[in-house]
């Protein structure tokens, strides 16, 4: 399941978290799903920057041991990355925040390896099968905020991706005695869709932008200004 945007233009979605991360100001953090450990950087550093007490990341996903059955069963298309080098990536973070921040990475099916855990932050973004969510969600469970990445709505022309996609719909949809929401976006997906970020508080305020709904900037190019 792949989106389709113009390179230039990220997923919108991911600015929606970023500032998710800036409003909640968690000192803990959790991500199922890390795979190249951008987005995990990201919301890291949006959280140092949002208060001036530690901070503390925990990050799982299969790295170098994933492989084409895993990928078909949970409806991967990202390639594969070593831990050790997305391990640097958050070592740069440690060193630049003078040991403010802390992390650990944990390689594995969260089937199999994924502990409970209860912390201030919680993105999934893991196993796309109704199991590998459902999963996730129930170790994370008691967490405070948790925001789950692919959450699939019908684009202007109704169209949605298949049933096996859908398992953070399921999921979510089910979750029938907390507070949540689905954040508005325009983030397409190829094969027809839209993808959005959905998020249940269990204490806190509720999000802030759960009515905006973010549009690309686009700023030509001072070439294109002449022309």
């Amino acid at each position: 399941m792949k989106e389709t945007r113009n390179i230039n233009i990220p997923p919108l979605r991911y600015f929606q978290l970023m500032e998710l991360v800036r409003f909640y100001k968690p000192s803990t953090l959790l991500e199922v799903g890390c795979w190249n450990g951008e987005h995990g950087v990201q919301m890291a550093e949006a959280a140092l920057h949002s208060h001036n007490s530690s901070v503390h990341y925990i990050g799982y996903d299969l790295f170098e041991e994933g492989d084409s059955q895993l990928d078909k069963k949970e409806l991967n298309s990202k390639s594969r990355q070593f831990i050790s080098q997305v391990s640097n990536k958050f070592s740069v973070l440690k060193e630049r925040y003078n040991h403010r921040f802390t992390y650990e990475l944990i390689k594995g099916d969260t089937n199999e390896v994924m502990e409970d855990h209860s912390v201030d932050f919680a993105f999934l973004d893991g196993g796309h099968s109704i199991a590998t969510v459902q999963n996730d969600y129930a170790k994370s469970i008691t967490s405070k905020v948790i925001v789950f990445d692919d959450y699939f709505t019908h684009d202007h022309k109704e169209n949605i991706p298949d049933a096996p996609y859908l398992g953070t719909n399921v999921v979510v949809d089910n979750i029938i005695d907390k507070a949540k929401w689905i954040l508005p976006s325009t983030d397409p997906v190829r094969e027809g869709g839209i993808t959005h970020l959905a998020i249940v508080v269990n204490e806190g305020k509720p999000p802030h932008n759960k009515d905006t709904l973010l549009v690309p900037l686009i700023v030509s190019s001072r070439e294109d200004i002449q022309k």
